[in-house]
């Protein structure tokens, strides 16, 4: 039923658009503790922000800052933060939406073989 899937897929909406919200409460938390956050996403080439490439673009990303609306401005919707970002390829300050990099992150599944990356370890733990 059409229906149905509409409520599936506006439920779905309903609960990125929370872990996204959820998220960038915790990285605001963590910058306002002095804590570093450093994000693996895929980087898209032209740029710096996220994408999905299964992680053949695979790079790491400081997040340094969140924006978040100010409810006495009047708008009705508490979500919409936006997060600043640096990435040692970029010219610039990135501002990225907390969702898009979710899932950029959630994506990576794969490393592009490099002949440099011969020899990398990750100890179980880290």
């Amino acid at each position: 039923d059409g229906g149905v899937a509409a409520a599936a897929g506006e439920a779905e909406a309903t609960d990125r658009t929370a872990a996204a919200a959820a998220f960038a409460r915790g990285v605001d938390a963590w910058l306002a503790a002095d804590g570093l956050v450093v994000v693996p996403y895929d980087r898209n080439a032209t740029n710096h922000t996220p994408t999905l490439q299964d992680g053949r673009r695979a790079h790491y990303l400081l997040l340094c800052g969140v924006a978040t609306p100010d409810p006495a401005g009047g708008r009705k919707d508490p979500g919409g933060a936006l997060l600043f970002g640096a990435h040692g390829l970029a010219p610039a300050p990135l501002v990225l939406d907390p969702g898009e990099l979710l899932a950029s992150n959630a994506q990576l599944t794969q490393m592009t073989e490099h002949p440099h990356t011969q020899g990398w370890v990750v100890k179980q733990g880290t």
